[in-house]
């Protein structure tokens, strides 16, 4: 396959016209691209900062984002105990819930809703734990514990 001389031509053209333009670029001389600001900022050379290790601070008293309404004895369903029901003495008391939330400690003891300090059938309710209740009457202490 032989090259004709205006293939040739078309071929060298490109690499001759690059070469001169480079050759005519190099003779003119142009205005500086960058502002005299512009240099100026382009020769900035930051100084090395010292960092300062900071330490972690503990706050005691920051208050919480989100507003939970306050819980109050007002707004917990109370059932009166009344001397009306009848307990059999011999009868085991049976729990059937405990609910321990936030200070608050509940429990229904036969059916009936008691509180730490209640008294049920003579019992005071001492204590009430996550699994027991402590009934102190005048024959002593008892520990119940849930079914």
């Amino acid at each position: 396959m032989q090259f004709e001389k205006n293939q040739i031509t078309f071929i060298a053209l490109p690499f001759i016209l690059i070469f001169f333009s480079i050759i005519i670029s190099s003779l003119v001389k142009f205005k500086p691209v960058l502002s005299p600001t512009e240099r100026e900022l382009s020769r900035f050379s930051y100084e090395k900062l010292q960092l300062i290790d900071k330490q972690s601070l503990q706050v005691m008293k920051l208050k919480s984002p989100i507003k939970m309404p306050d819980r109050s004895q007002k707004d917990i369903l109370q059932v009166p105990i009344s001397g009306t029901e009848i307990y059999n003495e011999t009868e085991a008391k049976k729990i059937s819930l405990i609910l321990i939330s936030d200070g608050l400690k509940m429990a229904i003891i036969d059916g009936t809703v008691v509180n730490e300090g209640d008294v049920i059938n003579d019992c005071r309710i001492v204590k009430i734990e996550k699994d027991k209740i402590l009934l102190k009457d005048q024959a002593g202490e008892e520990w119940i514990k849930i079914e």
